[in-house]
């Protein structure tokens, strides 16, 4: 049975590093809050929901690029 868990080891980052990082998961929370509340209103059709939400997603990708970059979690990485 495949395992839903995924297992990083931690480490100590530069107090540069723990910020941009801790500035990016913030960042990523709340696109995706932001995008989970589009999902739960109702659009006359897809493609107003497409116009605001493509924006968020694209910013996403980049964020967990860089997080992955930063931290290399796999759990930011998205082939």
């Amino acid at each position: 049975m495949p395992s839903n868990t995924v297992t990083h080891r931690d480490r100590l980052y530069s107090p540069e590093d723990a910020a941009e990082i801790s500035m990016l998961r913030g960042e990523r929370w709340a696109l995706l809050l932001y995008i989970a509340e589009c999902s739960q209103q109702s659009y006359d059709d897809r493609k107003k929901y497409d116009e605001r939400t493509s924006q968020p997603f694209n910013r996403v990708r980049q964020i967990n690029k860089r997080l992955y970059k930063l931290t290399e979690n796999p759990i930011y990485y998205a082939a």
